[in-house]
């Protein structure tokens, strides 16, 4: 979504005391093959503070919003960043197994002089931007991005088309097949404008 909005995006990844290694480096190898360094990630830990400091570099003389789904550390984060326990947390619910709602209400934070930290109520789902028709859903998938010029159609949507660089790079293993699938589910059920 960010490429349609041509909104800088990062990729923090709270609470990694949480995983062996081993699990973190298989996520970070798939998201790398799937975006393709087109977003930055920054594995944190504000528990051991491991991560914190890179973190703190990149965002410095920075606007940046955070954003993400309830119990994800998002406020125990801006705490860090800013130096001191501003947000009140909460932790993951025992009955629902989510995070609670602690942000009610977007939150401005100046941490830094030229630094900027606006705090959102967390989501449990993403609404996707609105799109015109179904060809524009492609640029949404960056990994798609590089093999769409060799479709054979100019109009080509990467479900039944022949020569499709697409289905051949996720044949190839190119491209996720997980991802693809998403992308086909997504074609589905999202409502393009020029089609209602």
């Amino acid at each position: 979504m960010h490429n349609s909005q041509n909104i800088p995006v990062i990729l923090i990844l709270s609470k990694i005391d949480l995983v062996s290694e081993e699990e973190l480096e298989e996520f970070l190898n798939k998201f790398r093959k799937i975006f393709r360094d087109t977003i930055s990630v920054f594995p944190i830990s504000t528990q051991t503070n491991n991560g914190l400091t890179k973190l703190k570099q990149y965002i410095n003389k920075k606007s940046v919003v955070i954003s993400g789904p309830s119990g994800a550390g998002k406020s125990t984060l801006i705490n860090t960043l800013i130096g001191e326990e501003i947000l009140t947390t909460n932790d993951i619910s025992e009955k629902t197994k989510k995070g609670r709602h602690t942000t009610i209400e977007s939150r401005f934070f100046m941490p830094a002089p030229h630094s900027y930290i606006i705090d959102t109520p967390g989501f449990s789902t993403l609404d996707f931007p609105k799109l015109e028709e179904k060809k524009e859903l492609e640029k949404l998938f960056p990994e798609f991005l590089e093999f769409i010029p060799d479709c054979k159609f100019r109009d080509c949507i990467h479900v039944n088309e022949p020569n499709c660089a697409i289905k051949e790079n996720v044949e190839n293993g190119n491209i996720s097949k997980e991802r693809y699938d998403f992308y086909l589910y997504s074609l589905e059920n999202i409502r393009f404008s020029k089609y209602t």
